[in-house]
């Protein structure tokens, strides 16, 4: 026994060498097989037992290097590494092969080999030799069952399938399944030894002593009759494609006899074609006059009509339904830059399919953009719909009018307003209230000397009623002066005349306002300050005409370099369908926007209140107007 064992101790590294060499050939053999677009099921998995074989063959070949060369802690660990890897490659093709043939088997799902792995991790963990206890439990879990399921599995596939597979390929199948079974016994049971039962007792030490033969000369012979077994079973794939290649040389023969005879039809028919088709190319020429003489009329309408768009100012673009440009005037192609109408993405004109089956009915828009010339522009855009004579949608007609004028004249015009109201307000506060104060004054005198003398009760009661409305009549022109200029900017501005606003305002209709506007807010523009005020009035005068709300919150603070005023309330919303008071003001509040820069943004759900949102550029606040002041 001790020559025995001192042989095979010297001569470990061949062993080494022949398992992994006859594991190496197993992989060589599977990947060099012809398996695309094979019917059998077997060929989408056979990679994972081809690629088990080329890392298991590496390990025994790192095996074999140590003993001949040297030994390595480092070149023991890549090895054990590579093996450990290697049987996660057999399990997997075990599993498959089964769930190819038993799918209704839960147990086996993709969890199973990640599930097995966290136990044995724990239970390694737990263990004094973390290494050691991995490595067999490895063996009894993973390689064990994945031995048993590759080789029942193998010989269950051909039991399955015999009847599509070629004769004579029984021997591959039955011998490479015992094969797997034996080896999945010399390699998951018999591991090195451990503390534990059964590996303290059935081990690769004890195996030796019992046997006098090493274990890896079992394992080494259950590899060889694998590959040959395996080698076997790749012909299957050969006789597949022979059998194939044979049915396509067959339907070649056909197809040659049918080409023949047809050929040999279609001779007769030439000349009896050649005769119809002389006919028919003078029919055509003719058509093709006609045609050419339509086509000739058609593109001079074309060009008239071209010729008639092109002497419009205004941009005009029509864009079909499948959204692609079809006719452009002179305008719009120096507006896009285009040399010659050519059909090209509307998406150029910011307008995706979608939006476009939206469209049904003429809506106008009024944007800011950059002509060609760099200089800042405002548009008008009217999108209207292309309707047939048969209620067909065709498509779309864009018009885009430069507004830059008339906007400049709007704010003029808007300057002039705001001007005037101011004059006017201060006007009737400077002068005329002035006036009725200085009347007031003198008839409560007047009213005082009658009263003492006691001889004029008629006249002084007569002289109270005119004291009286004449009070009135001053009540009404501060009122009114208060009104046409509710900012007065030398006293407090912007913000003392909101929070007045919110004063007189909270309570009304049983509304509690909350004002939160923070101490860098700083409007000093005045035509800003007013249409923002009139904007804050504005929605006001809707909350508490029309929301029901109980709270609303003013809120001003900084985002960045901007300034954001929101007002939120939580009343009923908006109602779909507006009456013409309410529809108007929040017109009226959106063109305020408009005119200094802003945005207008408001998010309304039934029921659940109201939001407004206004974002202010920070250089409005603080840019001053080129027009004259409001005195």
């Amino acid at each position: 026994m001790n020559s025995i064992y001192l042989w095979f101790s010297n001569n470990i590294n061949l062993i080494h060498f022949l398992y992994g060499l006859t594991f190496f050939v197993i992989g060589v053999t599977i990947l060099t097989s012809q398996k695309k677009n094979s019917r059998f099921k077997i060929a989408g998995i056979l990679w994972y037992f081809a690629v088990y074989a080329f890392i298991h063959a590496s390990a025994d070949f790192i095996k074999m290097w140590s003993d001949v060369k040297f030994r390595s802690n480092t070149l023991f660990m890549a090895g054990k590494t590579l093996e450990l890897i290697s049987y996660i490659f057999v399990f997997e093709f075990g599993r498959r092969i089964i769930n190819i043939l038993k799918p209704e088997i839960k147990i086996l799902n993709s969890l199973v080999l990640p599930f097995i792995f966290t136990i044995i991790f724990i239970a390694s963990m737990m263990s004094e030799n973390f290494m050691g206890t991995f490595d067999i439990l490895i063996g009894y879990s993973v390689r064990l069952p994945g031995g048993l399921m590759a080789g029942l599995g193998l010989w269950y596939y051909y039991m399955s399938e015999k009847d599509i597979l070629p004769p004579g390929i029984k021997k591959y199948f039955f011998l490479g399944s015992a094969a797997l079974l034996s080896w999945s016994f010399f390699c998951g049971i018999i591991r090195t030894r451990g503390d534990f039962f059964p590996a303290n007792i059935l081990n690769i030490e004890s195996f030796f002593i019992f046997f006098n033969v090493p274990v890896y000369l079992f394992r080494s012979a259950c590899a060889i009759i694998i590959s040959w077994s395996f080698g076997g079973i790749m012909s299957i794939f050969t006789w597949e494609r022979q059998i194939m290649i044979e049915g396509l040389l067959e339907k070649e023969r056909e197809s040659k006899e049918q080409l023949k005879s047809a050929l040999e039809g279609q001779e007769s028919m030439v000349k009896e074609r050649t005769a119809d088709l002389e006919k028919t190319c003078k029919t055509l020429k003719e058509e093709m006059d006609l045609r050419l003489k339509a086509e000739q009329a058609e593109k001079d309408a074309y060009i008239f009509q071209q010729a008639i768009i092109d002497n419009l100012a205004d941009s005009i673009v029509v864009i079909d339904r499948e959204c692609s440009v079809k006719l452009m005037n002179r305008s719009s192609r120096k507006l896009y830059n285009e040399t010659e109408i050519v059909e090209f993405s509307c998406t150029k004109m910011f307008c995706s399919k979608n939006e476009l089956d939206k469209i049904r009915e003429t809506m106008t828009y009024e944007y800011e953009m950059v002509n060609l010339e760099g200089k800042k522009i405002y548009a008008e855009m009217i999108i209207s719909p292309l309707i047939m004579d048969d209620g067909s949608f065709q498509g779309i007609i864009e018009t885009i009018r430069d507004i830059s004028e008339r906007r400049r004249l709007e704010k003029e015009i808007i300057i002039i307003i705001e001007t005037e109201r101011q004059r006017i307000g201060q006007d009737l506060h400077d002068d005329l209230a002035q006036n009725l104060m200085a009347i007031d004054v003198l008839c409560k005198m007047l009213n005082q000397k009658l009263v003492t003398r006691g001889d004029m009760d008629a006249e002084a009661m007569e002289l109270g009623k005119i004291i009286k409305f004449v009070d009135y009549s001053i009540n009404t022109t501060r009122s009114i002066a208060k009104g046409l200029c509710p900012i007065e900017m030398d006293n407090g501005g912007f913000i003392a005349a909101v929070k007045k606003m919110a004063m007189n305002l909270n309570g009304l209709n049983g509304i509690n306002i909350t004002l939160n506007i923070k101490d860098d807010i700083d409007i000093s523009d005045t035509m800003t300050a007013i249409n923002l005020y009139q904007i804050i009035n504005e929605a006001m005068n809707n909350i508490i005409k029309h929301s029901n709300a109980d709270n609303v919150l003013i809120e001003m603070r900084r985002n960045g370099k901007n300034i954001i005023m929101s007002i939120d309330d939580d009343g009923a919303g908006i109602p779909v369908n507006l009456d013409g008071s309410a529809g108007l003001g929040l017109r009226i509040m959106n063109y305020r926007a408009s005119m200094i820069g802003s945005k207008l943004e408001i998010a309304s759900n039934n029921g659940r209140g109201t939001s407004i949102r206004c974002l202010l550029p920070d250089e409005t606040t603080v840019r001053k107007h080129d027009e004259r002041r409001i005195s």
